[in-house]
C-alpha cells in the first residue's frame, strides 16, 4: 500500500513527466508546416527561413491497387483469345433481332445494347457470373438505330426508327422522358399569356434565334439516327433528317418505379440550338462528352464530312467526297476512355466508315484523311468502329463474320477476331480494364482479350 506521502512524490513526478513529448523516442520530426529555420553557425549572420515545399498526400497500398486497375494500361497486347467469362452462357441470346449498336458504361460495369427487336437491354459485367440478365428497356414501337450512355452511368439514352428518342434510368425499365417533338416537350407551357404563382404574367420563353415566331411544335417527320450526352450531360444532340438539334433537359424528381410518381413526373425539354445541313440526311454523327468541347463531327448522305461549332451552331469546316459512298459510321479518338491521360495532339483524330469498304482515319487540325485501312469486307450493312484507350489500335465490324484490329501506326491488319455466324455489326472496348466487346448481326455477345484490351462483338 502507498502512504499519502508516496502519493505527492508521484503526483509531482508525474507534473514533471507530462511536460515531456508523449513518444517512443528522444527527438520529434517537424510537422513540416510553414517555415524551418536553418542551423545558426557561430560568428555567422543567420541565414534566412527556408520554406518547406508541400509533400503529396499519402496513398495507402489498396487505393493504389484500385487506382491502377481502373487505368488502362498503356502498353497492352491486342486482344487475340477468346473470353469466355464475357459471353453469353450456353450461346444464349440477347435479343431477338439484330443488335446495332453496343455501348460500355463510363466504369465499365455494364454494357448496353440496342437492337431491331424495339428494345435495349442493359448488361451487368461478367456476362457469365450474372447469366445475361440485365434491365430490358422496352418503349419504343420501331428498330432502335442508336445508344448513349451518361458521363456518370446513371441514364442511358436511346434513339429510334419510330421518329422519337427515349431517356432512361439504367436500373429502371420505364423511360424518364420521351423526346418526339421538335421545340419543346408537349406538357411544356409555352403560352405567353399563362400567369405564375404570384399572379404576375409570367415571362414569355425566349425562343431560339435561327426559329420564327410562328414555328409551331411539330413532332419530328423523320427518323432519329443519331443520339447522343452532350457537355458534360447538360444537353443532348440528336439527328433527325438533315437537322442536328440541341436540346436542355430536366428531369422530374420521385421514384420511378412508384406508377403514381411517374405518373405526375414532369420531365421537360426544349431547343436550345439547330444546324441544318446540305445533305438529305445525317447517317451518324459524333460529340466528346467526357470534357467541354464545342465540336460535333456530322456525316451526310452527301458524302461530306462537317465540322460543327455547336455554340454558334455554325459548321466550321468540311471534308467533302470523304468516301466514295455515305460514310455510315463516325468515331472519335477522344471518346475512347475516360481513364487514360495522352497529349492534348491525340484527341483530334477520328475515323469513319462508309460502305466503300475502307476505313480511314483522319486529322481535325488538317482536316484531311491521313491514313486508309482496308482488309474487312462493308459493302451493304452499316458496321461499327472504336478506338482503343491506349490509341494503339482501331477495331472494326465486318460483314464477313469477323471483326478487324488494325495497327494505326502501321496500318496494317495486325488480328482477324474469330468467325461467328453473321456479319459483325459493331464493336466497343472495355474503357478501364483488360476487356474490349465486339458485336454481330445475331443476336450474341463474344469477347476476345490480350494483355490490356479485350473486343466484344455482336450479332
Amino acid at each position: 500500500m502507498f502512504s499519502i506521502a508516496d502519493c505527492i512524490h508521484l503526483c509531482a513526478g508525474s507534473n514533471a513527466v507530462s511536460k515531456q513529448p508523449i513518444v517512443f523516442h528522444r527527438q520529434i520530426k517537424s510537422s513540416g508546416y510553414g517555415f524551418v529555420q536553418p542551423p545558426v553557425k557561430l560568428g555567422r549572420p543567420p541565414p534566412p527561413p527556408v520554406k518547406l515545399p508541400a509533400r503529396p498526400i499519402p496513398t495507402s497500398n489498396v487505393t493504389r491497387h484500385l487506382l491502377q486497375a481502373r487505368s488502362y494500361p498503356m502498353k497492352c497486347d491486342p486482344p487475340l483469345i477468346p473470353q469466355e467469362r464475357n459471353c453469353l452462357p450456353n450461346q444464349a441470346t440477347a435479343h431477338h433481332g439484330a443488335i446495332t449498336r453496343l455501348r460500355y458504361s463510363s466504369d465499365a460495369s455494364r454494357l448496353l445494347t440496342v437492337s431491331t427487336d424495339k428494345t435495349a437491354r442493359v448488361m451487368p459485367l461478367p456476362l457469365s457470373k450474372f447469366q445475361g440478365e440485365g434491365t430490358d428497356l422496352l418503349g419504343h414501337n420501331a428498330g432502335l438505330l442508336a445508344g448513349d450512355w451518361s458521363m456518370d452511368g446513371t441514364l442511358v439514352l436511346t434513339s429510334s426508327a419510330d421518329r422519337s428518342a427515349r431517356l432512361w434510368n439504367a436500373g429502371c425499365a420505364h423511360p424518364l422522358m420521351h423526346l418526339s417533338h421538335s421545340l419543346h416537350s408537349p406538357s411544356f407551357d409555352a403560352n405567353p399569356n399563362s400567369s405564375s404563382s404570384n399572379g404576375t404574367p409570367a415571362a414569355t420563353p425566349s425562343r431560339p434565334p435561327f426559329s420564327p415566331s410562328a414555328a409551331s411544335n411539330s413532332p419530328f417527320l423523320h427518323e432519329v439516327t443519331g443520339a447522343r450526352f452532350y457537355y458534360q450531360d447538360q444537353f443532348v444532340l440528336l439527328s433527325c433528317g438533315n437537322r442536328l438539334n440541341l436540346y436542355r433537359y430536366k428531369l422530374a424528381d420521385g421514384d420511378m418505379n412508384d406508377d403514381i410518381a411517374r405518373f405526375k413526373a414532369s420531365s421537360k425539354y426544349r431547343l436550345a440550338a439547330c444546324h441544318h445541313t446540305s445533305a438529305q440526311t445525317i447517317n451518324d454523327f459524333t460529340a466528346s462528352n467526357s470534357f467541354l468541347s464545342p465540336i460535333a463531327l456530322l456525316a451526310g448522305s452527301n458524302r461530306c464530312i462537317e465540322v460543327v461549332d455547336c455554340s454558334t451552331m455554325q459548321a466550321v469546316g468540311s471534308m467533302p467526297d470523304a468516301h466514295a459512298r455515305p460514310v455510315h459510321t463516325i468515331v472519335q479518338s477522344a471518346n475512347a476512355s475516360l481513364y487514360t491521360s495522352h497529349p492534348r495532339e491525340a484527341s483530334e483524330l477520328f475515323a469513319t466508315m462508309a460502305c466503300d469498304g475502307a476505313l480511314k482515319l483522319w486529322d481535325l487540325r488538317v482536316c484531311r484523311c491521313v491514313r486508309t485501312f482496308g482488309g474487312h469486307q462493308n459493302s451493304q450493312i452499316t458496321v461499327g468502329a472504336a478506338f482503343s484507350p491506349c490509341f494503339r489500335f482501331l477495331a472494326c465490324g465486318s460483314e464477313d463474320q469477323a471483326a478487324y484490329l488494325y495497327d494505326i501506326r502501321q496500318g496494317t491488319v495486325l488480328s482477324r477476331l474469330g468467325r461467328h455466324g453473321s456479319a459483325v455489326t459493331d464493336v466497343s472496348v472495355l474503357t478501364s480494364s483488360t476487356v474490349c466487346k465486339r458485336g454481330k448481326k445475331r443476336k450474341d455477345c463474344a469477347t476476345h482479350e490480350g494483355g490490356g484490351m479485350a473486343l466484344q462483338s455482336q450479332m
